[in-house]
C-alpha cells in the first residue's frame, strides 16, 4: 500500500538526502581509518599522530557541516510536506483572494 501523494516525499528530496547519507558514511568512514593509522611505532609515531590528528580536526569539520546539511534538507523535507498540504493550500489561497479583492 502506498502512502498518499501528500505524505511522499519527492524524488528531488529523496535524492538529495541519500547523497547527504552517503557523504555522512564516507566522513565518519575515513575517521576510523585514520585512527588505525595511529598505531606506528617509533620516532616516526609522534608526527605521523601530530599530522593524522591536523587531518582528524579538518575531517571533524567537514562531518560537522554534513549533519548540519543533512538536518537542514530533513527541514526542508518537512517544509516541503507542509506546504504542499492541503490545507496549506487552502489557507494560502484565501490569503492570496482577500489581498487582490482588498481596495484600493
Amino acid at each position: 500500500m502506498t502512502p498518499p501523494r501528500s505524505s511522499r516525499m519527492s524524488p528531488v528530496i529523496h535524492s538529495l538526502v541519500i547523497r547527504w547519507m552517503i557523504l555522512l558514511i564516507v566522513a565518519f568512514t575515513r575517521s576510523t581509518t585514520d585512527a588505525s593509522r595511529r598505531q606506528l611505532t617509533s620516532s616516526r609515531a609522534v608526527s605521523a599522530t601530530a599530522r593524522s590528528d591536523r587531518r582528524n580536526d579538518a575531517g571533524m569539520s567537514t562531518a560537522e557541516y554534513a549533519v548540519g546539511t543533512v538536518a537542514a534538507v530533513g527541514f526542508a523535507a518537512v517544509l516541503y510536506a507542509v506546504i504542499n498540504s492541503s490545507a496549506t493550500r487552502t489557507m494560502l489561497a484565501n490569503l492570496v483572494k482577500q489581498a487582490l479583492s482588498a481596495p484600493f
